[in-house]
């Protein structure tokens, strides 16, 4: 993932040999907090780890390096990115490769806060989180940037796919939907198509929490997810998909998404945690 741009350009001139105690908005270019800040992103609905496994496929190419080597290689990246002219061929690749740092960057982070929070490390884990959120909002940052300087870029689909990731992530479902929606009219043959459709099933199904007309659609979003041929995706999309039928009172289509689920794909993982209807989006 991070490597994939070293043949078009140099590589970064060397960094000053330090390691920092904890990355901060002087050692990257991370984005400062907004003085209105959000509500914390583990307020809101979660999907199961194995259900993100499926959906994200970054969290495999990473490497989860330490804190203090992925810092000094955003460093060497930021420079790299001030030193290439904007019409460059090769600048469209760092802008990838330093967003994806971050993403980095943000899950190293999030892991360390949940680690300190099992050891009632208070201080700790609310320095994490910090950290995660700053990263979260530089990868926004930059994946944008990349959608809005390169529109003819030929992987553009995975960036408003990875975009869509971090708003969810975020809290900006709007944001979410906007990435989801220009990757799906944009690019309608894309292989992220049923991993977006999925991902829009699941922001109906928490909308749905304040208006219940959202059920039907979100239904519809998953079935459309669970009818690919996409094995990572289509039976968390069954799993969901018999949920959010049983919440809209479709039990026919329940027990059919069900059905489908256990007889197709009876070693996933989906199917060894079936969800149980509640009153709204949730984990079990």
């Amino acid at each position: 993932m991070l490597l994939a741009c070293e043949e078009s350009y140099p590589p970064p001139p060397p960094p000053p040999v330090f390691v920092p105690p904890a990355p901060s908005a002087s050692a990257t270019g991370l984005v400062a907090a907004e003085p209105a800040a959000r509500a914390p992103v583990a307020a809101r609905p979660v999907l199961d780890d194995f259900e993100w496994a499926a959906l994200d496929p970054r969290t495999s190419r990473m490497r989860q390096r330490a804190t203090a080597l992925l810092v000094v290689e955003i460093q060497g990246l930021e420079q790299l990115l001030a030193a290439t002219p904007r019409p460059s061929r090769d600048r469209p690749a760092i802008l990838r490769r330093l967003a994806e740092d971050y993403v980095e960057l943000e899950h190293g982070a999030e892991r360390d806060r949940v680690a300190a929070q099992g050891h009632r490390q208070d201080g700790i884990a609310r320095q994490k989180g910090m950290v995660a959120n700053a990263a979260r909002r530089t990868a926004i940052k930059e994946y944008t940037a990349l959608i809005e300087d390169y529109d003819t870029d030929p992987r553009l689909d995975e960036v408003f796919y990875d975009l869509a990731l971090e708003d969810l992530q975020a809290g900006d479902d709007a944001q979410a939907r906007r990435a989801l929606h220009d990757l799906t009219t944009r690019f309608p043959d894309s292989r992220l198509v049923p991993s977006a459709a999925f991902l829009e099933g699941w922001l109906l199904s928490i909308a749905a929490t304040a208006d219940a007309a959202s059920y039907r659609p979100a239904e519809e979003a998953f079935a459309r997810a669970a009818g690919s041929s996409d094995a990572l995706v289509a039976p968390v999309a069954l799993r969901r998909l018999a949920w959010v039928a049983r919440l809209a009172g479709d039990a026919t289509a329940a027990d059919e998404a069900s059905r489908r689920l256990t007889s197709t794909y009876p070693a996933s993982e989906a199917a060894a945690h079936p969800l149980a209807a509640g009153p709204g989006p949730s984990t079990p």
